[in-house]
């Protein structure tokens, strides 16, 4: 297996899962903060990093400044589900290895991933369709 650092564009489409996902709460339910989309952007740039760094070694600051994982900023923006599943997928991909497979964000990603593949499976009309049973 190989790791390399996925660019943001994949951490935008990524995140845009739980921002969407969001959107779909009951009403009353709080709502995460832009701060909130920007840390879990964050959180992924540093656990790719760090799956990186496990993988080969070297500086983490020639892997992935800090500067510029602390500059990330989620750009509120519509994606596709599908898209944003199969980067999400992507990025997890990319974070297993060491000791980030134990990480709390790992399992995260995990977690939306099953939720995800859910919600397109029971959205395909051949579900739909399909005896009960």
């Amino acid at each position: 297996m190989s790791a390399f650092m996925v660019d943001t564009k994949t951490i935008d489409k990524a995140v845009s899962l739980w921002a969407r996902d969001a959107y779909g709460q009951c009403p009353g339910e709080e709502l995460p903060s832009c701060e909130d989309m920007d840390n879990l952007g964050r959180d992924m740039l540093r656990a790719n990093r760090d799956a990186v760094m496990a993988r080969y070694g070297g500086d983490p600051e020639e892997v992935f400044p800090t500067e510029a994982i602390e500059a990330y900023r989620y750009p509120l923006k519509w994606v596709p589900r599908v898209v944003a599943y199969k980067s999400l997928q992507c990025l997890r991909y990319q974070c297993a290895e060491g000791p980030v497979l134990e990480s709390a964000i790992y399992h995260q990603m995990g977690r939306k991933l099953n939720a995800t593949a859910h919600a397109l499976v029971q959205a395909m009309p051949e579900y739909e369709s399909a005896p009960w049973g």
